[in-house]
């Protein structure tokens, strides 16, 4: 499914606190969620960074779970 980021917003998909200061121009303009068993993901050579959050807050990400026919 792709989503705007408006709807990724709208929906707080990415959770209900107080978003970060720069988290709308984080996102990109649209953010693509799987509905089945599939990830994108790169394989190729080193990664120039992961996510690194320490604080329970960041390392903590909401589970999505979308029914299907909703």
């Amino acid at each position: 499914m792709l989503l705007r980021k408006e709807e990724v917003i709208e929906r707080k998909l990415m959770g209900t606190k107080t978003p970060h200061e720069n988290f709308a121009a984080m996102l990109g303009d649209y953010i693509a969620v799987s509905l089945d068993g599939f990830a994108l993901y790169y394989e190729e050579g080193e990664l120039a960074s992961v996510h690194a959050a320490l604080s329970p807050d960041e390392m903590e990400i909401p589970l999505i779970i979308f029914e299907r026919g909703e």
